[in-house]
């Protein structure tokens, strides 16, 4: 597959991903995990953590719930298998 930023869900499921912007994640889940154990990490551009996170079981629905506003972007350091899904807002922090 390939990453789909349109519309108000993103959807990633390929490294590399960086987004440089302004971004509030309003809801970020991870899904369709292979095994596991697999990791997940996401920074903010500037080097924040935002997730680092090891899936429970395969195809786990992990939810993350509002994870704020970053003004300068994200990016997906690690995605070991699945689909991470984030629901941007709009508007300022």
């Amino acid at each position: 597959m390939a990453n789909n930023i349109q519309g108000p869900v993103w959807r990633i499921d390929t490294l590399p991903f960086v987004y440089h912007g302004p971004v509030k994640i309003t809801n970020l889940w991870w899904t369709d995990q292979v095994a596991a154990g697999d990791s997940l990490v996401i920074n903010s551009i500037t080097g924040v953590p935002i997730v680092d996170s090891k899936a429970y079981a395969a195809n786990f629905v992990q939810n993350f719930g509002f994870l704020g506003w970053y003004p300068v972007g994200i990016q997906v350091l690690t995605l070991g298998s699945g689909v991470i899904h984030i629901s941007v807002g709009a508007g300022r922090a």
